[in-house]
C-alpha cells in the first residue's frame, strides 16, 4: 500500500480483533500511545482492548502476558523509560532501571536487555508505519472484511496472498492464535484454485507447490531460551515470477 502498486486493496482477517487494530492503527489512534500495561491491565483489558491483547501478550498471540512474573519488574521500568510522556518522566524511568537492573542478581536480564529495547521500538515503529497509511490516498481505496478464506471471491486482475498461520511441524495444523487452523485443510483449498494464490510459510508438509526462498528468519523466543533460525518461503499453486 506504500507503494501504491495496485488500483484497490482487501485487507482480511476472521478475526475482527486483528482488522479493528490494524483499522484503529491507520486510522492514527495510537499516534500517541505510550500506556506500559502491567499484568493486571492485561487482564482487565485484553478482551476489549485489541491493542492490549496483541501488542501486551506473549508472541502477539493474545494470550498470555509479555513477560514472565520474573523479570516483569524489570521490562516495566524500561518500558516507562522508553514511552512515559516527557523527557524527564522518561529519565527518571531511566534511572530506576538501572537501579534495578544493577541490584539483580540474574544474569539473563542484563543480556536480554538490549533486545528486550530493540524488540519495543520495532513493535512501536511497525505501528508508525501504519499510521502513515492515512496520509495516502490509497486509504480511500481499502476494504476490510472478516470472511473465511473459502468465502473469498476472485475477480480478474486480484492479486491473492494468503498470510495464513504457519504449520506447525508434525501437526498439519497451527494452534497459537487462540483458534485451531487446519493447513492441510487450506493446501488443498490453494490447489483447487483456477487462479493462483500465494502464501508463505516455513517448510510445509505439502511438497506440491511451487516455492521460493524468502529469507532466514530468526526466532527470538523458544522455550530454552536459545535462538533458532528457520528458513521463510513463498508458495504457490503457479510458477512464481520476479519480474
Amino acid at each position: 500500500m506504500l507503494a501504491n502498486k495496485w488500483n484497490n486493496y482487501l485487507y482480511n482477517d476472521i478475526n475482527s480483533n486483528i482488522t479493528t487494530l490494524f483499522t484503529d492503527a491507520i486510522n492514527g489512534k495510537y499516534h500517541d500511545e505510550n500506556r506500559v500495561i502491567t499484568r493486571d491491565d492485561f487482564k482487565e483489558l485484553k478482551d476489549t482492548d485489541p491493542y492490549v491483547k496483541y501488542i501486551w501478550s506473549f508472541g502477539n498471540a493474545g494470550n498470555a502476558y509479555l513477560w514472565g512474573k520474573g523479570i516483569e519488574d524489570l521490562k516495566i521500568k524500561a518500558c516507562h523509560a522508553l514511552m512515559d510522556k516527557s523527557l524527564n518522566e522518561r529519565r527518571i524511568a531511566y534511572i530506576h532501571f538501572i537501579k534495578t537492573l544493577k541490584e539483580s542478581n540474574d544474569p539473563t536480564p542484563n543480556r536480554l536487555a538490549p533486545l528486550e529495547r530493540l524488540q519495543a521500538l520495532t513493535q512501536l515503529e511497525a505501528l508508525q508505519r501504519l499510521e502513515a497509511l492515512q496520509r495516502l490516498e490509497a486509504l480511500q481505496r481499502l476494504e476490510v472484511r472478516n470472511i473465511s478464506y473459502e468465502d473469498f471471491k476472485y475477480q480478474e486482475g486480484d492479486v491473492v496472498y494468503c498470510d495464513v498461520p504457519y504449520e506447525q511441524k508434525e501437526k498439519n495444523i497451527c494452534d497459537d492464535y487462540g483458534l485451531t487452523f487446519d493447513s492441510l485443510a487450506f493446501y488443498n483449498w490453494v490447489k483447487t484454485r483456477d487462479y493462483q494464490v500465494y502464501f508463505s510459510s516455513y517448510e510445509i508438509s505439502d511438497n506440491s507447490f511451487y516455492k521460493i526462498k524468502i529469507k532466514e528468519v530468526h526466532r527470538l523466543m523458544s522455550a530454552n531460551n536459545q535462538s533458532a533460525t528457520d528458513t521463510e518461503y513463498l508458495y504457490s499453486n503457479r510458477p512464481i515470477i520476479i519480474e
